[in-house]
């Protein structure tokens, strides 16, 4: 059975591996890098190059060497240094005469190695950086360091023979009072040569900073970059193809790769790319990367593969064609559909991650032809009869494939037949509408609601019937007059009155007085309004239902007297408390404005206006006011559009 694969690839692990260190040591830190194979720089291999006269000069010392607050301990047994003392007692320069001395030592650089790293202790706090200050120097042995040399402000000294002097560090004060590490990196071309490293003191004749330089630990070695190897799965979903690529860092030109699966060399793979698709899931797969350089550095790493599997598989589906179209896992077999092992297939998403074929076999048996049967049925007789053990209902309709049933068939398909149903309609259907107001006698009967009435006459054979549908529609009739606009009206002033029936349909026969409405057949009247009057208004519906309504009618009288009052206590007594204009109409007016002012011409009452009799409650800002006499003035306006203003004084007791 062929199967599809995934390739899930877990990481189970990735393991890393270098060879051992090829780094080439050229100056030993613990032997001629730190004075210890004897008590002179010459026992140490190191020229020393010191003045004649004595003074500012090259030391060696067995214990550690102190200035002030400065020290500087050896790291194994011994230190150099400079002193302006003849047998090197002290450790301080003599600031007030010029002075450059050197110590040097001849080395090779191995060929291929091209990493170059210069480590060394210092200790100094000299003024820097054109004097007192310690330089680090290379220059080829056709070079050869010479005392006073670099001499006042020069960097690169002048030195008998042939060549370049390259300065690598500058150094005159030390961050750490016992001392600091510096680090240099010299350059790769520096490899397959021999040359001389000098560290030379140089100070000048001026001021200075004590204490001058002294040195330890020199560390000169040389090495190849290292190789580093990482692993990337390139594989894809559900292959079975095992892809793997190695990256790796600090390649050399000519290095070569090696692959292992469970520790068996893949002979013919000797590329940054592995690829195979026969190894099984779980293995381990190795990488080796060598480098062609005079270290012989190599790296490794590896990882182990896991993939899941998921089998295709096949699903038979065998059906009657009668009984297609159908649907199998949402694709849609047509109705013409015939048998094919591999008629299609689906992808199905598995729980492991990987998708799963299934393929349809699909067997298409033919079907016997339909039959058709015939029943024809008066709808009375519906709900007496059966088709096959089923049931027809009494609304049942003729149609020729009225319903339809399957018969087993033992040799194959089943069997479909199919019911043509032919319901004959025999029934005469005879309808009737009387409508009346209130109420309507029929057959004998009173109805005082709308109603349907059916009677049925059938003959023996329950085919031929006559329906009698009588529609019974009690319509009542109601009239209502209203007056629209406006609801208080002065003698002679427009107004608005509609006549509303309790149906969209319906006519005016008149209205009362026949002098006031000349329009007699309108349900909406515009009149000039009367000073008292009953109106009537007589209408009927659609049925000739008839109603009358009627509206007493009164014109506003206005009295627009009003009186003020002279004097008020506001002492609670519930007794001429409030000061406020009297009015013989309880409507029909609007106070415009109504002020009061103290003797002193202030607004102690001011901010009410509109209808109504409210006035002043003897306050003024939340406090009672003062007894005296108080001017007033009001504004009034009626509803005929007049207007009054009058002016007074009041007086306020208590």
């Amino acid at each position: 059975m062929k199967t599809s694969l995934k390739i899930a690839l877990l990481l189970i692990f990735a393991l890393s591996y270098q060879s051992v260190s090829a780094q080439t040591l050229i100056v030993n830190p613990h032997t001629d890098g730190g004075f210890e194979m004897g008590n002179t720089f010459a026992a140490n291999g190191w020229t020393l190059l010191n003045n004649a006269s004595g003074g500012n000069n090259w030391f060696l010392s067995a214990n550690t060497v102190t200035t002030g607050a400065y020290s500087f301990a050896p790291t194994d047994s011994r230190v150099a240094y400079i002193s302006q003392s003849a047998n090197g007692a002290s450790w301080s320069y003599d600031i007030s005469t010029y002075s450059t001395t050197h110590i040097y030592k001849t080395v090779t650089f191995p060929a291929g190695q091209e990493i170059i790293k210069l480590k060394f202790r210092w200790n100094a706090q000299g003024e820097g950086p054109r004097y007192d200050v310690l330089y680090v120097y290379t220059c080829p042995t056709t070079l050869t360091p010479v005392v006073g040399q670099p001499a006042g402000t020069a960097v690169i000294p002048t030195w008998t023979g042939t060549g370049t002097v390259t300065v690598h560090d500058t150094l005159f004060t030390a961050p750490i009072a016992t001392g600091s590490t510096s680090e240099v990196t010299l350059p790769a071309s520096f490899a397959g040569t021999t040359r001389r490293l000098v560290f030379t003191w140089k100070n000048g004749n001026t001021l200075g900073v004590q204490p001058p330089a002294a040195i330890d630990s020199i560390w000169l070695f040389a090495d190849c970059p290292k190789p580093t190897v990482t692993l990337n799965n390139l594989s894809a979903n559900c292959s079975s193809n095992v892809n793997i690529q190695a990256n790796v860092g600090n390649p050399q030109t000519g290095g070569t790769y090696q692959w292992f699966v469970n520790g068996n060399l893949m002979p013919g793979v000797t590329t940054a790319n592995f690829q195979n698709n026969t190894i099984a899931s779980g293995s381990t797969v190795k990488c080796v990367y060598r480098t062609n350089n005079a270290c012989g550095y190599k790296d490794s790493a590896q990882l182990v593969v896991q993939y899941n599997l998921n089998a295709q598989k096949t699903e038979t589906l065998s059906v009657c064609s009668e009984a297609l179209p159908m649907t199998w896992r949402n694709i849609t077999i047509p109705a013409n559909a015939l048998t094919n092992p591999n008629y299609t297939s689906v992808i199905v998403p598995a729980p492991g991650g990987c998708d799963s074929l299934i393929t349809l076999n699909l067997q298409v048996r033919p079907s016997p032809a339909p039959k058709t049967e015939f029943l024809s049925l008066c709808r009375g007789q519906l709900s007496q009869q059966q088709w096959r053990g089923r049931s027809i209902p009494n609304n049942a309709q003729s149609h020729p494939r009225f319903d339809s049933v399957r018969v087993f068939n033992p040799a194959g398909c089943d069997s479909l037949i199919y019911l043509s149903l032919n319901v004959i309609e025999t029934a005469t259907v005879i309808a009737d509408t009387i409508s009346g107001c209130n109420s309507i006698v029929h057959n004998g009967v009173r109805y005082d609601t709308t109603v349907v009435l059916y009677d049925t006459l059938r003959s023996q054979s329950l085919c031929d019937s006559i329906v009698y549908i009588t529609h019974i529609n009690i319509e009542p009739f109601s009239l209502e007059l209203y007056l629209l606009r406006p609801q208080r009206y002065l003698p002679g002033e427009q107004i608005t009155l509609q006549a509303q029936g309790n149906s969209n349909h319906f006519e005016i026969i008149s209205w009362l007085p026949r002098s006031l409405f000349p329009a007699q057949s309108a349900a909406l009247q515009f009149i000039p309004g009367p000073d008292e009057q009953l109106v009537q208004v007589i209408g009927k519906n659609e049925f000739g239902c008839m109603d009358t309504a009627d509206l007493h009618l009164k014109a506003v009288v206005l009295d627009k007297d009003f009186a003020m009052p002279n004097a008020f206590t506001p002492n609670g007594d519930g007794k001429n408390d409030v000061f406020a204009p009297v009015f013989r109409m309880q409507q029909d007016f609007t106070i415009i404005s109504f002020e009061i002012f103290n003797r002193w011409g202030q607004r102690v009452f001011g901010s009410y206006t509109g209808s109504g009799a409210k006035g002043w409650d003897g306050f003024h800002n939340g406090r009672q006011a003062e007894v005296g006499v108080y001017h007033y003035g009001i504004s009034v306006r009626f509803l005929d559009g007049t207007q009054e203003s009058r002016k007074g004084d009041v007086v306020l007791i208590k």
